[in-house]
């Protein structure tokens, strides 16, 4: 054999060794990019856990007892209900908080797809075509990442690098993405934190307009307790805003029965029956278990009553 015939042979081969080094080398980039990313998202988590028992520390310790300090039975009244009502909707915000971090947000599981074998090329370019439209009812789409059929209203999240059932966005502050699994959980978040920091920011106002008058921030300053109270109203006020503002819109999607990623689509909403029948067919018929974060989920995230109306 020359060695011209020697070279031809070995050079498929050497080059194949190469493209699966390089292919091992991304991945293992990849995957290191990826655990670092879930540990700085678990700092997040940690963060935000921080926020939720300081503003805590601040109504529970430091604000509701001064009001039955004052042994005025107006006040008195005014710190059970506050008590009572504060405790409701942090335990509630705080447990569907976790329950979104830590819940399988909806991942596409492929032994569940409705893979056509004969499915053509020109098939999946027609499919990757109509990825950012409401698409045709329950069609299956297709992903180039994942290279595999994708679920009606499932896409590709680019940090997790999967697809998500009915997926929404993916959210840092809960470390996860947001879709068919764990929705409820991050509605139920945004809007019972907004709530009970209202609260909070209400207490902090009576406090000061009520409890203490100007002339005794003149002559005594601001105590530690105020210091304290006041870095408290300011988060609190910022987190208010921040979930609140996410609450306003999710309301919004939850109404129409669409999603953050699918908000911008333009045509007729194949999947909104109107608010009330739109709740009902995506966490079921008893509307007390609404109010709560439990698993109420309707169906299995691959496939979706249509209105044929529309």
């Amino acid at each position: 054999m020359s060695l011209q015939e020697s070279e031809e042979n070995t050079a498929p081969t050497t080059n194949l060794i190469i493209s699966e080094h390089l292919s091992s080398k991304s991945k293992k980039i990849k995957d290191e990019n990826e655990w670092g990313d879930r540990q700085i998202g678990f700092i997040v988590v940690g963060f935000v856990s921080i926020l939720f028992f300081y503003t805590y520390y601040a109504c529970v310790i430091l604000m509701i007892p001064h009001l039955f300090l004052t042994k005025k039975t107006g006040y008195i009244i005014q710190g059970i209900l506050t008590f009572i009502i504060y405790h409701f909707f942090f335990v509630l915000a705080y447990c569907s908080y976790l329950k979104c971090v830590f819940t399988d947000p909806g991942f596409v599981k492929k032994d569940k797809i409705m893979h056509n074998e004969t499915e053509t090329l020109a098939d999946q370019r027609r499919k990757k075509q109509r990825r950012h439209s409401w698409g045709i009812g329950n069609e299956y789409g297709y992903c180039d990442k994942c290279e595999v059929p994708k679920p009606p209203r499932a896409h590709h999240c680019s940090i997790c690098q999967r697809c998500v059932l009915r997926y929404d966005h993916h959210c840092p502050w809960v470390n996860n993405c947001v879709g068919f699994g764990n929705y409820k959980y991050f509605f139920l978040f945004v809007n019972y934190t907004s709530i009970g920091c209202l609260v909070v920011c209400i207490l902090i106002i009576i406090r000061f307009l009520t409890l203490r008058t100007f002339q005794t921030f003149v002559e005594d300053g601001l105590s530690a307790i105020d210091v304290q109270i006041l870095v408290a109203g300011f988060l609190t006020f910022a987190f208010a805003i921040a979930t609140g503002s996410l609450a306003g819109l999710h309301c919004k999607l939850l109404s129409s029965n669409s999603t953050t990623s699918e908000d911008h689509y333009k045509g007729n909403n194949p999947y909104d029956f109107g608010c009330k029948r739109n709740m009902t067919e995506l966490w079921g018929s008893n509307r007390i278990q609404w109010l709560f974060p439990t698993n109420t989920n309707v169906g299995d995230g691959y496939s979706y009553p249509l209105n044929n109306e529309v």
